[in-house]
């Protein structure tokens, strides 16, 4: 297995965080299978050194949606480490601030401040147990950003596909805390964007770890695919993240 690192913090859940399911107004059936970020020149991110996943993982976001929008973003290793630093106070020369991101926190920070350039206009919380939802997120708005509680097993799975497994290696976070951006799907398999390169991983791995999901609403998907608004309750959404 490759020298990688983990550093997502445990789910920290707030009441008033939005949720997806109230926003959702379209009636279709699931979207069609979906695939991005075929091909695109992923990078570590410093993610081999550092516990920085959690701002890996939306770097690798925005490097998705700039493909699709026309608007190329290929993020460094020092973008993702300086977000990683004012997220957090992480400092490469004391080990000490090398305690990972609340992700939570972080997306607040993609909202306010962003990285490269593209800031989210708001977020809301998935769940991870619907699949539906994981498919829309996906397929209609570029991504899911997820966080996992990763096994001991998943380990000797880098590279090929993470499949729950039993046994004490197939705890729940046994290995630790791990951000990643969904890319695709498909009836039985998953895509994510880790370590910079793609990972496969059953429905099941996703459902049995996975502590907390995101569907981050980025103006750039927005205006590529012109889908966003039109199946959420686009102005309820805004209006209720003005009074949060």
């Amino acid at each position: 297995m490759v020298d990688v690192k983990l550093g997502k913090k445990a789910a920290r859940h707030d009441p008033r965080t939005l949720v997806y399911a109230k926003y959702r107004t379209a009636t279709e059936p699931p979207p069609p299978d979906a695939h991005w970020g075929r091909g695109l020149p992923f990078a570590m991110l410093g993610n081999d050194q550092y516990g920085d996943c959690v701002e890996a993982g939306y770097a690798h976001q925005v490097q998705i949606w700039g493909d699709r929008s026309g608007h190329p973003f290929v993020p460094t290793g020092q973008e993702a480490l300086d977000a990683y630093a004012a997220i957090t106070g992480f400092n490469p020369a004391d080990p000490n601030t090398d305690k990972g991101t609340d992700m939570l926190t972080a997306v607040g920070y993609w909202k306010s401040t962003g990285l490269g350039g593209q800031q989210i206009t708001a977020y809301a919380a998935l769940n991870p147990l619907d699949q539906t939802q994981m498919c829309e997120s996906i397929a209609w708005y570029g991504g899911a950003y997820i966080g996992l509680q990763l096994p001991l097993s998943a380990q000797n799975q880098v590279g090929s596909e993470w499949a729950v497994t039993t046994g004490q290696d197939a705890i729940a976070g046994s290995w630790g805390g791990h951000c990643v951006p969904l890319s695709g799907y498909d009836q039985n398999t998953l895509w994510c964007v880790t370590w910079g390169k793609l990972q496969a991983m059953t429905w099941q791995f996703l459902t049995t770890y996975c502590d907390e999901a995101f569907v981050l609403l980025a103006t750039d998907w927005i205006a590529a695919s012109g889908q966003s608004p039109s199946r959420m309750a686009w102005g309820q959404l805004l209006a209720d993240l003005q009074n949060l």
